[in-house]
């Protein structure tokens, strides 16, 4: 595995503007060090406060919702129509005034006639112009004039780039190049290898990319241009993919290099698209995909809840993930990559009507953002931003021709409201509810794993210095039904103080104490104030005084070691999702195990018999 090393680190500190940066996302990916923010997409609503909507407004409902960060977009020509200052004050507020961090800033086409690309594509005898910036093959560099900036300035997006950089990027933590570029109505991102027209075998035609009118190489060749601007300009800032949602589209990135020659490798073009981004940014629409085909039946089986529809969130990060990994992108070859999730939810309607009708309901969404809040974490995901902010139509007004996208807002159409009556919809009083305890707070693996739910439920822990917070839930399992009923009894008596907030609690204020290890779980999430680890400090100290591992950090093998060899103990390996990746029953004083196939980075190893258990962090190098 490539590591920072000194050297890539003294290139951070020293890096001139007047040159491009000596390293690539296949060289290092920065260690993420934000906090999990619980963010949102603005919207846009023309009605709201009569006709005098500003980004500042909506801000300040995010904040009344318990949200931390926001994804703003900029487009050029409105920076050329208006100066690239137009949003500075809007972004110190948002970071400055409001609190808000870890913020997305996405680029969307939006491009001046006077830097558009001249190009066309002939599709099926209409004439489209290219979305995208001309001369973005001419260099990025250039610092022969010493009254200029280090920019090629005839390189219109690779200015536009040092230029938002520059004034944008100490209240950003990433910056996303182009929101979905593999948009399409061709039905091709969802062709399997082998069929026609799938784009595992073939190249996308630019047709079918309406956001981009272009090929996929140029698409990677704005990656390139931005990661190497953004690298050295502000090097924390992370360079995301905008929002894809094909596992085809990505595979296609990550053969193609920027060379407008079928994306071939040359000198001039050395790398593929992963060197030129160090996060995966996705979206996922849930209710698109909550349908099993029954062969027995030869019909569809739907699963339309909320666990269903969250785990097909996940579904889709692990296909994604495949091909990042079919490329390198392991930790091994090439650094891993990470997580955000920048538009996601499901409808707070359902629109009855034909087997297939998408999934909605205020019970279904309000269930749906806590457990993707949750879960993100959970799954390694750094930021997660729901659809937007709020609806753009009433709900009876609502069609299902619009995709329930109208009604997916954390408030009620914002179009008719003001600051005054504005009004949080189920979705919002439960997101409040939940960062009004966990924000700030990390997801801790080993007091998750330490909760022992059934397979019937699930929830995570969060811990921040000697405080503990749980969010748990019985699973839904009946399509179009949020109703689920499990009987969990908690591993240890709860302390005296722990506290049942239900997912209103943001709204009416009413709180139970928890004085019972059992607890009736349905499928709303609750949030649990009771440190509920196993065992008291001393007691804990002296089992982890029975255990002892050899090394740690280790790399290809770690030992296991116990003062006593009397009965067998059951040794679990737990990677930071709380995912087992090794179960060995151990007899002996002493056990070795293999740490073949495992990503570096930090795990759990859990050592437990019928009474007792102990877990320590084990470092993977």
């Amino acid at each position: 595995m490539k590591k920072i090393v000194l050297g890539i680190l003294a290139v951070y500190a020293s890096l001139s503007y007047a040159q491009k940066p000596a390293y690539t996302a296949n060289d290092t990916v920065s260690p993420y060090s934000g906090t999990f923010a619980f963010g949102t997409n603005v919207g846009y609503y023309g009605g709201y406060n009569g006709n005098n909507t500003n980004d500042k407004l909506m801000v300040d409902l995010m904040q009344a919702t318990g949200l931390h960060s926001l994804r703003p977009k900029l487009y050029e020509d409105f920076t050329a129509q208006w100066g690239i200052n137009v949003r500075l004050a809007e972004f110190k507020y948002y970071t400055q005034t409001k609190g808000m961090h870890d913020i997305t800033l996405f680029l969307m086409n939006g491009v001046s006639e006077a830097n558009r690309s001249t190009e066309t594509v002939a599709c099926s005898g209409v004439i489209r112009k290219n979305e995208m910036f001309r001369d973005m093959y001419l260099p990025i560099w250039d610092a022969s004039d010493a009254n200029k900036t280090p920019i090629n300035e005839q390189n219109p997006y690779a200015l536009f780039i040092y230029n938002i950089i520059n004034t944008y990027g100490d209240y950003i933590k990433f910056l996303e190049v182009w929101n979905e570029p593999d948009w399409t109505a061709s039905g091709l991102g969802d062709k399997k290898k082998g069929e026609a027209g799938n784009w595992w075998d073939n190249y996308p035609n630019p047709c079918d990319l309406p956001k981009l009118y272009a090929g996929v190489p140029q698409y990677v060749r704005m990656l390139r241009i931005t990661y190497e601007v953004v690298k050295a300009v502000k090097p924390a800032v992370y360079v995301t993919t905008g929002g894809i949602g094909y596992p085809s589209f990505l595979d296609v990135v990550l053969r193609s290099t920027d060379n407008v020659d079928a994306g071939k490798v040359t000198n001039d073009y050395p790398l593929k698209g992963g060197a030129y981004f160090d996060v995966l940014s996705y979206h996922s629409y849930p209710q698109y995909n909550l349908g099993v085909w029954n062969s027995s039946r030869n019909a569809w089986d739907y699963m339309r809840h909320s666990d269903f529809a969250v785990q097909e969130v996940w579904n889709l990060k692990s296909r994604l993930n495949t091909v990042l990994q079919k490329y390198g992108y392991d930790g091994k070859s090439y650094p891993e990559k990470h997580w955000i999730l920048t538009e996601c939810n499901v409808p707070r309607k359902y629109y009855g009507g034909s087997p297939s009708a998408y999934i909605g309901g205020a019970e279904t969404q309000r269930n749906f953002d806590v457990k993707a809040f949750v879960l993100a974490q959970k799954n390694g995901v750094k930021q997660l931003y729901t659809y937007t902010l709020g609806d753009t139509e009433d709900e009876a007004a609502s069609t299902s021709s619009q995709d329930g996208m109208d009604v997916m807002g954390m408030y009620y159409n914002l179009n008719k409201a003001t600051p005054a009556t504005a009004k949080q919809a189920p979705a919002g009083i439960a997101t409040k509810t939940l960062t009004s305890f966990i924000h700030g707070f990390s997801y801790d693996a080993a007091k998750t794993i330490a909760l022992k739910l059934p397979s019937t439920a699930d929830g995570a822990a969060f811990t921040k210095g000697a405080e503990t917070y749980y969010v748990i839930w019985a699973k839904t399992t009946t399509d179009l039904s949020e109703a689920a009923s499990v009987t969990y009894t908690l591993p240890w008596t709860p302390p005296v103080g722990a506290t049942i907030y239900p997912w209103d609690y943001s709204s009416t204020g009413v709180s139970l104490p928890l004085t019972s290890a059992t607890i009736k779980l349905t499928g709303s999430p609750i949030v649990l104030k009771a440190d509920i680890w196993p065992t008291s400090i001393e007691e804990e100290q002296n089992d982890k005084a029975n255990m002892r591992l050899y090394p740690n950090p280790a790399k290809s093998e770690v030992t296991v070691l116990r003062s006593s060899a009397n009965g067998s103990c059951t040794v679990e390996l737990f990677d930071l999702n709380g995912k087992s990746v090794r179960r060995v029953e151990m007899q002996a004083a002493s056990l070795s195990i293999s740490l073949e196939g495992l990503s570096a980075g930090l795990y759990h190893i859990k050592c437990s018999t019928d009474k007792t258990s102990c877990t320590h962090k084990l470092m993977i190098e």
